[in-house]
C-alpha cells in the first residue's frame, strides 16, 4: 500500500540552531573590536559637545562683563584682595557680573561691604558653596564643590587676566628657576599693592576699575578671561566667591597648560608642579587636549594652542603694549 511505503522514507536531519564555541568566539572578538574603533569617537564627539558649551560659558561670563561696563562706565575689578583703603577680602569680577546675567537674586544675597567667607544663606548654609552653572566647563566638573578651611566652596573653571605681568616667587612653596625664565617674558611689573594701577592685563585683586579707554590695543586683541582648574591651583580651589581665587592674578607670562595638576597639595617644597606654586600654578589651563579657551574684550572666545608662540600669548595679554598681532 502507498500508505505504509511512506513509513520507508528515511527520516529528515535538522540542523540544531545556534552558534558554535569558535562562532561565538569570532563574534565577540568583531564586537570588541567594534568597540574599541568607536568608544575613542564617541568619547571625542561628547568632549566637542562639552568644548562648545564650555566656550558658551565663557562668551557669558565676557558678555555680563561687557554689559556691567556699559552700565556703570568702567570694569569691575577682578577682586578686592586688598586696597589702599585698608578694605580687605571683599569677592570680586564673577559675583558683581551676576545682574548682568540674569542672576540677579544671587547678587542680591551678597554683602559687598562684608567679607565673603563667613557669609550664609538664610538656610545656614554659606553663600561660598552656592554653585553657579555659568562658571562651571563641563570637562572640568568633577567636583563641582570642595571643601577648603571647612568652608564648601563652589568651583570656577574661569578667572580674569592680570596680562603679562613678572611673577613673585612664594616662600612656602618656591619655583624660583621658572620665575627667571618665565619673567623674561613680561611686560609688566608685579601687582604689588604700593601701585595698584600698575599691571599688565585688563583685571586686577587691588579694587582697580579699568576704564575701556585704557585699552589701547583694542578690545578684540585683548585677553579678558581665560580657563583655568581648580585641581590645578590652591588659588583657583577657593572658589568663585573668594577674593583670592586667582581673578585679577593669573598671568599670561606662564605657559598655557604648564601641568601643576599632578599634586593637589598646597604644602612646601620646590617642585614646580605643586598647585601652591605661584610661578607655574598662576597660569591659564584647561581640560581639553591642546589648549585652552580664552575671551576676549569684544567678547569673541578663542582656542588659543600650547604652541602659541610666547610672545604673541604676552601681547595679547596687555592692554597697552603696541603691538598688533592677529589670531
Amino acid at each position: 500500500m502507498k500508505a505504509a511505503d511512506s513509513f520507508d522514507q528515511p527520516a529528515k536531519r535538522y540542523r540544531e540552531q545556534g552558534f558554535t564555541l569558535v562562532e561565538l568566539l569570532v563574534v565577540i572578538a568583531i564586537i570588541g573590536v567594534l568597540v574599541a574603533l568607536l568608544l575613542p569617537a564617541v568619547q571625542a564627539a561628547r568632549e566637542a559637545s562639552r568644548r562648545t558649551s564650555c566656550t558658551n560659558k565663557l562668551r557669558q561670563v565676557t558678555l555680563a562683563t561687557i554689559n556691567y561696563e556699559s552700565a556703570r562706565g568702567g570694569l569691575p575689578p577682578g577682586a578686592i584682595f586688598d586696597s589702599k583703603e585698608g578694605i580687605q577680602f571683599r569677592t570680586g569680577v564673577l559675583a558683581w557680573i551676576l545682574p548682568y546675567a540674569e542672576d540677579t537674586s544671587l547678587h542680591d544675597l551678597i554683602d559687598f561691604n562684608q567679607p565673603t567667607d563667613n557669609q550664609r544663606l538664610a538656610g545656614g548654609e554659606y553663600l561660598a558653596s552656592y554653585p553657579v552653572s555659568m562658571y562651571v566647563c563641563p570637562s572640568d566638573a568633577d567636583e563641582p564643590v570642595v571643601e577648603i578651611g571647612g568652608i564648601p566652596r563652589a568651583m570656577t573653571s574661569y578667572a580674569a587676566s592680570n596680562g603679562s605681568g613678572r611673577r613673585g616667587d612664594s616662600s612656602g612653596c618656591s619655583c624660583a628657576s621658572q620665575q627667571v625664565i618665565w619673567n623674561k617674558y613680561a611686560l609688566g611689573p608685579i601687582p604689588y599693592l604700593a601701585d595698584p594701577r600698575d599691571f599688565s592685563g585688563v583685571f586686577t585683586r587691588f579694587a582697580v576699575q579699568t576704564e575701556l579707554r585704557e585699552i589701547t590695543d583694542g578690545l578684540s586683541n585683548t585677553i579678558f578671561f581665560g580657563e583655568v582648574r581648580p585641581g590645578c591651583s590652591s588659588h583657583v580651589r577657593k572658589g568663585w566667591l573668594n577674593s583670592n581665587n586667582a581673578n585679577g592674578l593669573v598671568s599670561t607670562v606662564i605657559p598655557i597648560n604648564y601641568d601643576t595638576c599632578r599634586e593637589a597639595g598646597t604644602g612646601g617644597g620646590s617642585s614646580c608642579d605643586k598647585s601652591c606654586t605661584w610661578n607655574t600654578a598662576l597660569g591659564f589651563k584647561s581640560p581639553h587636549p591642546g589648549g585652552a579657551n580664552f575671551s576676549f574684550g569684544d567678547g569673541s572666545v578663542h582656542f588659543l594652542l600650547d604652541s602659541i608662540d610666547h610672545w604673541t600669548y604676552q601681547y595679547l595679554g596687555d592692554k597697552s603694549d603696541g603691538y598688533s598681532v592677529s589670531l
